[in-house]
């Protein structure tokens, strides 16, 4: 997500963490509650660009107003965080914005450029789904791509030596995802896995189970084809698709406890993936496969 010149910018399906992606509001004061904030600046903020994130906070400072602490009012103060897909937009904000009184209540807001505590040690991490649909559907427009299933398989998860005294087992399906942006001839794919557990003693948790592993792993694979998608802006306007073949599946075994990562590989074709076919239990047979597959083709 870093400009590469003045009039070109690359955009990828990651959480943004670059810090000129991400401003820091101050001066915000007013009678609000942080919800009705948020609201109020997404619609502002988001006028110059797509966002993805705006968290509003509440300062445990007390609100000055000519050198004399504000008497019990009701006006308190805030500082916000606003997140950028790009660049361009938020140096845009920044410039257009500050000083400003947003609130209507004659108090300039100041922006500066946020260093954000990366969560994620540095390493970056694909969209989530919602996030990848609103972001392709910002730049390259409703109805632009479709998304289908191409692979769906289905297997239980014995219990290990620890917990084989367990009364859960679980199950894991794996997906193979297809993405294609038409207008550009562009396709991707991507493998995603999804994990859930349900009591032996309890048939009832088995079908939930298996809804929860196939929803996650039709996500995972979804976001796993996004992931490899570089959107090229130039001059704010003309938008060029390109695809990074380096780009690995991050696959995730999800369960009702942890996200773990577990293993990176890379993209692979539908041809080269075997699954197991034969696994314990009355769930893994091809007419569960299919109506899996077709759950999911319903689904996109």
């Amino acid at each position: 997500m870093l400009a590469m010149a003045s009039n070109i910018e690359i955009i990828e399906f990651k959480i943004p963490e670059c810090k000129e992606n991400n401003l820091y509001v101050t001066g915000i004061k007013g009678c609000y509650e942080e919800g009705e904030l948020e609201m109020k600046f997404h619609e502002i903020f988001s006028k110059l660009g797509l966002l993805y994130d705006v968290q509003i906070k509440s300062s445990n400072f007390p609100v000055i107003v000519d050198n004399e602490e504000e008497p019990e009012t009701g006006v308190k103060s805030y500082y916000a965080f606003i997140k950028y897909y790009s660049t361009t937009a938020a140096n845009k904000a920044r410039h257009t914005l500050t000083g400003k009184p947003l609130l209507g209540n004659n108090q300039p807001i100041s922006i500066k450029v946020s260093t954000p505590k990366n969560p994620f040690g540095g390493r970056e991490y694909n969209l989530p789904i919602s996030k990848c649909r609103e972001l392709a559907n910002y730049y390259l427009g409703f109805n632009a791509y479709n998304i289908s299933v191409t692979s769906v398989t289905l297997d239980e998860i014995e219990p290990d030596e620890e917990t084989a005294a367990s009364t859960d087992k679980g199950v894991r399906c794996t997906c193979i995802a297809t993405l294609q942006i038409p207008g550009y001839e562009i396709q991707t794919e991507g493998i995603g896995i999804g994990e859930a557990s349900y009591s032996q003693s309890d048939h009832s948790t088995k079908g939930p189970a298996i809804g929860k592993a196939r929803k996650v792993a039709y996500g995972r694979a979804s976001e796993n084809a996004f992931s490899k998608v570089v959107l090229v802006i130039v001059g704010n306007s003309k938008v060029m698709v390109e695809v990074n073949n380096t780009q690995a599946d991050l696959l995730t075994f999800i369960n009702d406890n942890e996200q773990q990562e577990i293993i990176q590989v890379n993209q692979l074709e539908v041809e080269e993936v075997e699954f197991e076919e034969n696994c314990d239990g009355d769930i893994d047979d091809s007419e569960l496969d299919a109506q899996l597959l077709l759950d999911l083709e319903q689904d996109v």
